[in-house]
């Protein structure tokens, strides 16, 4: 046999950039295409900061959608996360958690690591906003790297921060996003139940000589930095576990080209529209299918209390006997991840 054809449901990404104007237009289909739920996180300028900026940004990613395909319309149902700000009054918080709310989680940038501003240096400076979201049950998003450190161990350096939170917050649910480090992993397995993960693709496939060894690879650079082979490894345990704590994200986060590849590239790497061929492809390899249904749709949907029945399915397909690489042009702009490159796996859409 020199096909292998499986049927999974659609993603859930629990941590997606879809940007706004033409880059919205651009990528925001490839999010739908292969899931029916996502988190959209918060900083596009200006950040979505209240109910009523997320219910704009959703007509505004509605619309584009709508236009691209209807069928994709019907299936796709963006949540999204709020951007702590110094205004974050528990008010906003009893807003987000509003049955009509579109809202699910309150995300936290700390100043100065990744793209967009942030006006909260310390997280023990917003203790009534966070105690209204232990109390209300809206979750914390963190992008864990304390600012000014060395980016390979900004990460690590953020889990006294998260300890804090855990002790003086015990039942806060927290989600550390887009985790690179052993030591991180490690942490997470030791914080109670409601402090879970995610893990984006990209990071399941680099380290920082990806990023930077014989060679400069501006569309592998991201915040969380890639790190190392073992690190790698940790997170490729992790993900193929499929614990409760632990589930998909892609970050995946669009630049147009003429940024990636200037001067002063912005962090970020685009996988929407080849990370379900690459989740598969890792999972299937290493004879977990049930683990690729937990990671990638079960986990968000427990922990964010979300519906698991599917919109619509995927099938999967694999031609054991081809070599050619995916029809994507270098020229595509953003840059898709892993362009260019073989690509086992192909997925599509199926209706139920």
């Amino acid at each position: 046999m020199n096909t292998i054809t499986i049927t999974c449901d659609p993603l859930v990404d629990a941590h997606v950039h879809l940007r706004t104007g033409p880059l919205l237009r651009t990528v925001a289909p490839e999010t739908a295409r292969y899931s029916d739920m996502a988190l959209v996180m918060p900083n596009i300028a200006p950040p979505v900061r209240t109910v009523d900026d997320a219910k704009r940004y959703e007509l505004d990613i509605k619309g584009v959608i709508r236009a691209a395909s209807e069928a994709m319309d019907a299936t796709f149902r963006p949540w999204f996360a709020l951007q702590l700000c110094a205004d974050t009054t528990p008010q906003v918080i009893k807003e987000a958690a509003a049955d009509d709310s579109p809202v699910l989680a309150v995300k936290y940038y700390p100043p100065n690591v990744t793209h967009g501003k942030s006006d909260v240096r310390d997280l023990q400076d917003m203790r009534p906003t966070l105690s209204a979201m232990e109390a209300l049950e809206v979750p914390l998003c963190l992008h864990a790297e304390v600012p000014g450190e060395d980016p390979l161990r900004a990460e690590a350096a953020f889990i006294p921060t998260i300890n804090w939170l855990v002790q003086t917050f015990p039942r806060l649910r927290i989600v550390v996003e887009h985790v690179t480090s052993r030591a991180m992993i490690e942490a997470i397995k030791g914080w109670p139940k409601h402090v879970g993960a995610t893990i984006t693709a990209h990071h399941l496939f680099l380290t920082f000589a990806d990023v930077m060894g014989a060679r400069l690879h501006p569309h592998h650079f991201c915040k969380p930095i890639p790190k190392t082979p073992d690190d790698l490894i940790a997170l490729r345990e992790a993900a193929l576990e499929a614990s409760p704590k632990f589930f998909y994200g892609s970050d995946s986060a669009p630049h147009l080209n003429a940024a990636k590849r200037s001067a002063e590239a912005p962090p970020g790497v685009y996988t929407a529209p080849v990370a379900p061929m690459l989740l598969v492809d890792l999972f299937f390899h290493a004879g977990k299918p049930d683990a690729f249904r937990r990671f990638t749709r079960m986990n968000a949907c427990t922990f964010y209390n979300l519906d698991e029945t599917p919109a619509f399915k995927l099938t999967a397909t694999c031609d054991l006997t081809a070599q050619e690489p995916p029809t994507i042009s270098q020229k595509e702009d953003p840059h898709w991840f892993f362009a260019g490159k073989p690509m086992r796996w192909q997925v599509t859409r199926t209706t139920l």
